[in-house]
């Protein structure tokens, strides 16, 4: 089977166009989000629990929502890709061309994998200069 690299190329590139043009969803929402988790929860539990095992609820609560953001973005940036087209009419350009179905899904989850670790990097670095975990 022969891989149409032109045809991954030029996906992949429609693919982190659209994510530059949806940069401030893609990366401020769920910044946004969570902080607002954990000040309703930090705030709000936080003064009825003390601390367990020495580690306090702040420190104990910001891991978790970490990972439930980190989640629910992977999820649905590489979503996004595939359903938007859909209802903008436009998936028919992508299962028209010439590129096979197995191409076509790496080249989402390549996209995908992409999307997750520049906002796990952007995240993390938030968290960590705004949290005393240690």
């Amino acid at each position: 089977m022969k891989i149409n690299l032109y045809a991954l190329r030029a996906i992949y590139l429609h693919e982190m166009d659209r994510f530059r043009r949806t940069l401030t969803q893609s990366v401020l929402s769920p910044v946004l989000t969570t902080s607002l988790y954990f000040i309703v929860f930090g705030s709000v539990i936080g003064g009825y629990v003390e601390k367990i095992d020495g580690i306090s609820y702040g420190s104990y609560i910001v891991p978790g929502l970490l990972m439930l953001t980190l989640l629910t973005q992977s999820i649905s940036n590489t979503s996004f890709g595939i359903f938007f087209p859909k209802f903008n009419g436009t998936i028919y350009e992508i299962l028209a061309a010439p590129i096979s179905t197995l191409d076509s899904n790496f080249v989402c989850d390549t996209d995908g994998i992409f999307r997750w670790e520049f906002v796990f990097i952007r995240y993390a670095a938030v968290i960590l200069a705004n949290c005393d975990l240690f």
